[in-house]
């Protein structure tokens, strides 16, 4: 595991719990303004689903924190832009895990990003990677739906999604 700085830790997002199951976003290694901007954009995406392509302007990315309406507000030396284009990096390892005992599976959530600095948007395009396969009974009978990773985001209610730091293992 990368060294984190002082003001970095590794977040999750946990999206449920039940008593076989701990379904969860890793984050990232992120610092506080890094994790509200890329929970934000999770969120936006919530908002916006089902697109799996999904244009976020820069002011609403601007919107999300206090810190990154700022670098947008003054934009000194293209701060925002390089803030953005860090913001980016970021979301590449944001990934979805599944916890069935006793194995964790690791889905990325994005498969490809755009960031055109001119017309200020990002876009991001969700994975369409199945994380449930189908399964049916000797009838043919659906007994368990296929799911994918875009449709976590069609799930209603994200209000008891919370983002925590990861807690360290001791060893």
């Amino acid at each position: 595991m990368p060294k984190l700085k002082e003001e970095q830790n590794e977040y999750i997002a946990v999206i449920h719990h039940n008593s076989n199951l701990l379904e969860y976003f890793c984050l990232g290694i992120l610092s506080k303004n890094e994790v509200k901007i890329v929970f934000g954009i999770l969120e936006i995406i919530h908002n916006r689903y089902p697109k799996e392509n999904v244009t976020i302007p820069y002011s609403d990315i601007a919107a999300i924190s206090e810190y990154a309406t700022e670098l947008y507000e003054n934009n000194t030396n293209n701060q925002f832009e390089r803030f953005i284009e860090s913001i980016q990096t970021k979301l590449k390892i944001v990934s979805y895990k599944l916890f069935i005992r006793p194995f964790i599976f690791d889905y990325p959530i994005f498969e490809l990003f755009m960031v055109d600095h001119t017309a200020q948007f990002l876009s991001v395009y969700i994975s369409e990677s199945v994380y449930q396969d189908e399964m049916m009974d000797d009838d043919r009978n659906i007994v368990r739906e296929e799911k994918r990773i875009v449709d976590l985001f069609s799930k209603e209610d994200w209000s008891g999604i919370q983002v925590y730091q990861k807690q360290k293992k001791d060893t």
